[in-house]
């Protein structure tokens, strides 16, 4: 799916693919301990680029800490690599899981700086 953006300036189109990949390499530092769900949802927002994504963790791991090293990682790359402005990062804990069981959550991490826990 490509995602498009037009100002007076001209357009500006990605594939959400290589959000996909940015998402994957952004979590492999954590294998073992988080998982990409691929719940995505990737658009231009107000100020810029609008990603959210979808993740599990193992009970025992600190959310903050993968959260925050995910969304730093996607952000870098973002302003870095595609000279895009970001209007907001979201990664929420979809679930929290053991080697038996997996206990559904919704827990969201902002770049913006917000936290959000429902459950």
């Amino acid at each position: 799916m490509l995602i498009s953006h037009k100002n007076e300036y001209g357009a500006i189109t990605v594939d959400d693919g290589l959000f996909i990949q940015l998402f994957n390499e952004a979590i492999k530092p954590f294998e073992g301990k988080a998982r990409y769900i691929g719940d995505r949802d990737i658009r231009f927002g107000e100020k810029g680029l609008y990603a959210y994504a979808g993740i599990s963790i193992r009970i025992g791991n600190s959310i903050s800490q993968i959260c925050g090293s995910v969304i730093d990682f996607i952000a870098k790359n973002i302003t870095e690599s595609l000279e895009l402005p970001i209007d907001d990062i979201v990664i929420e804990v979809v679930q929290m899981t053991t080697s038996v069981t997996a206990v559904k959550r919704s827990i969201k991490v902002s770049y913006r700086g917000s936290t959000d826990e429902e459950n």
